[in-house]
């Protein structure tokens, strides 16, 4: 159940900053950078990671110390 829930918590995220930076138009400066666009993608994933990782720790306290 708790990878489940990082499953579906996670990637959200992701689509929403692309979404904000594409509207910001930051997202056209970050892809005329002179990083590979693999780069790129690695560390915006790598972001929505590490916000889904102490999601996923909320999750196991929740389960874990039931009410």
């Amino acid at each position: 159940m708790i990878a489940i829930s990082i499953l579906f918590a996670t990637p959200p995220l992701l689509v929403v900053t692309v979404t904000f930076e594409k509207k910001s138009r930051s997202f056209e400066r970050s892809l005329l950078a002179p990083i590979p666009l693999d780069l790129s993608m690695l560390a915006k994933t790598s972001g929505a990671t590490l916000f889904g990782i102490p999601n996923a720790f909320v999750a196991i306290a929740i389960t874990a110390f039931p009410r």
